[in-house]
């Protein structure tokens, strides 16, 4: 004979006919009930449809390639030759049987930031993460050489010194450019030199 503790505190009772075999069974229908008393249950399918939708979805090195490549208007030949590579490896790239590594796809974030900032993002920030795994550096995410630059970002930026300073924009530009160049000059980032100007002026103060 067997007994089960049902979640209103009684037992139900089974027979077991002297088949040990059984047991398990009895000892998962007792499972069962102490957990249905307990208030837990198994989620709903709508509760477990809603979880797959808002999991996040990680994009694939492929998916980033042509996300890119289209982002500039590009075959995938072009594009890959754009990113240091064959036509060969183009067409293993389309046919999903390799993926770009980490430096390709930073030369493509760099070629799309002027067009997608974004989806740069997205595409060096994968990048980013294949080349910590692999131990690589990687360069920090920078418009090409010889890019145009957006005027009214330029005119932005100028104001903003011009405005933080109560100055003029005109008075305010020669050195502004003479400060970026020095840190080109010393190969200062920008996100270094907000770190260092941010310290000076928290010890300054």
């Amino acid at each position: 004979m067997h007994a089960i503790e049902r979640h209103d505190g009684t037992e139900e009772h089974y027979e077991s006919a002297g088949s040990r075999h059984l047991d398990p069974l009895w000892r998962l229908l007792r499972d069962i009930e102490r957990l249905h008393a307990s208030g837990w249950r198994l989620p709903r399918a709508r509760e477990r449809r809603t979880a797959r939708r808002e999991r996040p979805v990680s994009e694939s090195r492929t998916e980033l390639f042509h996300l890119g490549r289209m982002a500039l208007g590009l075959t995938a030949v072009d594009a890959a030759a754009l990113m240091g590579a064959s036509r060969r490896t183009s067409q293993r790239w389309s046919a999903g049987r390799t993926s770009p590594d980490a430096l390709s796809l930073h030369r493509l974030a760099v070629a799309v930031l002027p067009k997608d900032p974004k989806l740069a993002e997205r595409i060096h920030a994968h990048a980013a993460r294949g080349a910590a795994k692999a131990g690589l550096p990687l360069p920090p995410l920078a418009p090409p050489e010889g890019a145009t630059p957006d005027p009214h970002a330029v005119d932005t930026i100028l104001c903003a010194a011009a405005d933080a300073m109560n100055l003029a924009p005109r008075a305010v530009r020669p050195g502004l450019l003479a400060a970026l160049l020095r840190a080109k000059e010393v190969s200062m980032g920008v996100e270094t030199m907000i770190m260092a100007l941010r310290a000076g002026r928290r010890a300054k103060g």
